[in-house]
């Protein structure tokens, strides 16, 4: 046989059995793919956006880990989620924690992360940032807490107008109308109020504890026409 021929048949061979090997998660290090560790799994993540490692530690679907490197590998990605300087990358955190806490891929959840979304939320410091956090409790494999955020908040006594500019129209004879001026306790709460919240949360998500035509008018300034929703705007 070729001597050439020969060799490439054993690097497809070599290249056929280390693939072989690999499973989600794993790293290749020294020619072959090996479990990752914690640190490890941290760098491929900071240093490449490979979330992949790092997952399949806090599921545990490559092999079994102890609670405390679980935690600690959590614990600096939530620091990446609440610290970094980088919008993707604190995005890319934030899924890759939910996804953990949902054992996603088939792996054991990692359900110590829900509890630290809901305490996340309860100390978030702005609506946008509670709202965010909700969002994560719920994505996390806890509908129901979000569930209980919006049964115990205040709804809206009634549908609002969303904040916009004071427009005037003016007519093909000529004739001005000025847009209606709306009070101040018109306006929609939008994300300040604890029910608008929740209830936007369940409904992206369609939830069944509550509908679309119950939260989009009162909370968002819709008004349901045509078959769609359309936003109410002066």
């Amino acid at each position: 046989m070729n001597i050439k021929i020969l060799f490439l048949f054993l690097t497809l061979l070599v290249g056929a059995s280390a693939s072989a090997q690999h499973n989600t998660g794993m790293i290749f290090k020294d020619g072959a793919f090996v479990n990752p560790t914690a640190e490890a799994a941290l760098e491929q993540f900071v240093g490449k956006g490979d979330h992949e490692p790092a997952l399949a530690i806090l599921t545990q679907t490559l092999n079994r880990q102890p609670a405390s490197v679980l935690d600690a590998l959590a614990n600096d990605l939530v620091r990446i989620m609440l610290d970094d300087n980088d919008f993707t990358v604190r995005l890319d955190a934030r899924f890759l924690l939910e996804k953990a806490a949902r054992g996603y891929g088939g792996g054991s959840p990692y359900t110590r992360m829900q509890q630290t979304f809901i305490g996340l939320y309860e100390a978030s410091s702005d609506a946008e940032m509670a709202a965010e956090n909700l969002r994560s409790v719920y994505a996390s494999g806890r509908p129901d807490y979000v569930r209980n955020v919006l049964t115990s908040a205040a709804k809206p006594a009634k549908a609002c107008t969303k904040r916009g500019l004071q427009m005037s129209f003016v007519t093909f004879d000529g004739i001005i109308t000025e847009a209606p001026e709306v009070k101040e306790e018109d306006l929609c709460p939008y994300q300040q109020n604890t029910w608008c919240m929740a209830g936007k949360i369940l409904v992206d998500n369609r939830d069944s504890a509550v509908s679309d035509s119950e939260v989009l008018p009162h909370c968002f300034g819709y008004v349901y026409h045509d078959g769609q929703w359309w936003e109410v705007m002066y």
